[in-house]
């Protein structure tokens, strides 16, 4: 594990619920949820103290490379590896990448390297914040097969919160995902107004998280007693404005 790691943040908009997808893209480590809108490189990370001044150096300068947006720049560290690390294939795909989602871009997605960071998952959130942009869901029909369906959800799931219309989930391909559909129709309500959802509307899942949060709104329980973490913080939210 370098000692320096190029963060490349990307979260996804789906429904109101919250998916973060954080690249380490030096340590490719990756965690994700629900919510997809893609954001730009943020920051340097110091994951621990360095113990090499010059790696450190040169770790900064594939970092101010990346801040200027220039990808021919990035020759300037080819051949640099810092602990099997190849800087830059990093500074090649953290600029691939904001250029990705600055331009709504998802050929520049191509551009990155693979075992750093899915061009897929790349491909899939600008293709979905350009179908949302846009509303052009016919821009999923461009991704892979895999990701194809994933598009289509996330695309009918806002838009059906936007136009406050749970019909559009209709429109969504698989049965399972229309369930999931309503669902983030639903829970989005939910956070919103806490009784006006009936929970017998939603997956057997969430109809208990629902039930859960209905109980706790109602009984003036504390929000902690809520299971689901977006409905615990709608609830403190929503507690707060009162």
């Amino acid at each position: 594990m370098p000692n320096f790691l190029v963060e490349t943040k990307i979260e996804h908009k789906i429904s109101g619920v919250i998916l973060g997808v954080v690249v380490l893209l030096a340590g490719i480590v990756i965690y994700s949820g629900w919510r997809l809108s893609v954001s730009r490189l943020d920051n340097l990370v110091s994951k621990e103290q360095p113990s090499d001044k010059g790696d450190e150096a040169k770790q900064m300068m594939v970092a101010e490379i990346i801040k200027s947006g220039d990808i021919g720049q990035c020759v300037k560290v080819q051949g640099l590896f810092i602990n099997g690390i190849d800087y830059e294939a990093v500074c090649r795909s953290n600029i691939a990448r904001n250029q990705a989602v600055k331009n709504l871009d998802p050929a520049s997605c191509d551009q990155i390297d693979n075992a750093l960071f899915s061009k897929d998952e790349c491909k899939f959130g600008v293709t979905l914040s350009k179908a949302l942009q846009t509303s052009d869901v016919s821009l999923c029909a461009t991704l892979s097969e895999a990701e194809r369906p994933k598009c289509q959800l996330g695309y009918w799931s806002e838009q059906a919160v936007a136009k406050n219309d749970i019909k559009l989930c209709a429109n969504v391909a698989e049965a399972s995902d229309q369930t999931k559909c309503q669902d983030q129709y639903y829970v989005k309500r939910l956070m919103v107004e806490p009784f006006a959802v009936d929970c017998g509307k939603l997956s057997e899942t969430m109809r208990f998280y629902c039930q859960n949060y209905q109980t706790v709104m109602r009984s003036g329980k504390n929000c902690d007693d809520v299971s689901e973490i977006r409905l615990q913080a709608a609830c403190r939210d929503y507690r707060a404005k009162k």
